[in-house]
């Protein structure tokens, strides 16, 4: 069977099985998870039919449901590219890299994301990641190469298929185009 690289994480749980009393078809267990935090499971003949989790607030439960990513995004040549649009799908926010090529998001879904970058001039990169909840990946590089230019007064002809390419018009050819 192939290894899915998902990483799984078991948690001791300590509880008590509260005594069924007699006339009541369920089970009600309470256990602790960490300190302030409680999770009740209500049990019919072993089938979980209801669970609460309480002690904790919003932002604490979102972040084992959420993690983060960080990496640099580089040129060809090794090189940290500074302001690099970085985004993530089911993330509305973006981030854009530092002067060193640096960029964190935060706020991702757990699971199965596509982490992407872009800036003009460049290819565009994109890859698959694999986030869980509470952490961050670390180390989420991405490669940008950039796109050639070309000056020309006069129509260029090719036979070959371009594709990820740039125009840049002087002022005076771009007012022909308006």
């Amino acid at each position: 069977m192939k290894d899915s690289g998902i990483t799984k994480n078991t948690h001791k749980i300590h509880g008590a099985l509260k005594k069924r009393e007699k006339g009541k078809a369920f089970t009600e267990i309470t256990a602790s998870l960490s300190p302030g935090l409680s999770l009740t499971l209500i049990l019919i003949i072993g089938a979980v039919i209801s669970w609460t989790l309480s002690g904790c607030n919003s932002k604490e439960l979102n972040a084992w449901h959420q993690g983060a990513v960080d990496g640099i995004v580089r040129d060809a040549n090794g090189t940290p590219l500074p302001d690099v649009l970085v985004s993530a799908t089911f993330l509305e926010e973006k981030t854009r890299t530092d002067s060193r090529g640096y960029f964190f998001l935060t706020g991702l879904d757990v699971g199965e994301n596509t982490l992407m970058a872009e800036r003009d001039g460049y290819t565009s990169d994109a890859r698959q990641i694999l986030v869980e909840g509470n952490k961050t990946l670390e180390g989420s590089d991405l490669l940008l190469i950039k796109l050639p230019v070309w000056q020309a007064e006069k129509l260029i002809t090719t036979r070959e298929y371009l594709d990820n390419f740039s125009i840049a018009l002087s002022d005076d050819a771009a007012k022909r185009f308006q």
